[in-house]
C-alpha cells in the first residue's frame, strides 16, 4: 500500500529554503512517508498513537518534517519542514 504525499504551501516554501545538501535526505524521507509513515515519532509525546508525527534527519538532527497521516484516505500531509542551520 502506498500513501499519497501532499505538501502544504507553507511547507513548500520551507523546502525551498533548505540547503542543497539536505535535499537528498529529504527525498529519502518522502519515500519513507509513501510506504511507512507510521514509523515517524509522535509529534505530541502524550499522544503516542496520534496521526501527527515527525521525522528528524540531517547531520546532527538539524531538520524536522512534521506531517499528518490521513489513514482512511491513504494520504500524508506534510505540514512543516523546519531546519536549524
Amino acid at each position: 500500500m502506498t500513501y499519497k504525499i501532499e505538501v502544504d504551501p507553507e511547507a513548500r516554501d520551507q523546502i525551498r529554503g533548505l540547503p542543497p545538501a539536505l535535499l537528498n535526505a529529504l527525498g529519502e524521507v518522502m519515500s519513507m512517508l509513501e510506504l511507512t509513515p507510521w514509523h515517524g515519532a509522535p509529534f505530541v509525546a502524550a499522544n503516542p498513537d496520534g496521526s501527527v508525527r515527525q521525522i528528524v534527519f540531517g547531520h546532527g538532527g538539524t531538520t524536522v518534517v512534521v506531517y499528518m497521516i490521513l489513514e482512511h484516505q491513504l494520504r500524508v500531509d506534510v505540514l512543516k519542514v523546519m531546519w536549524v542551520g
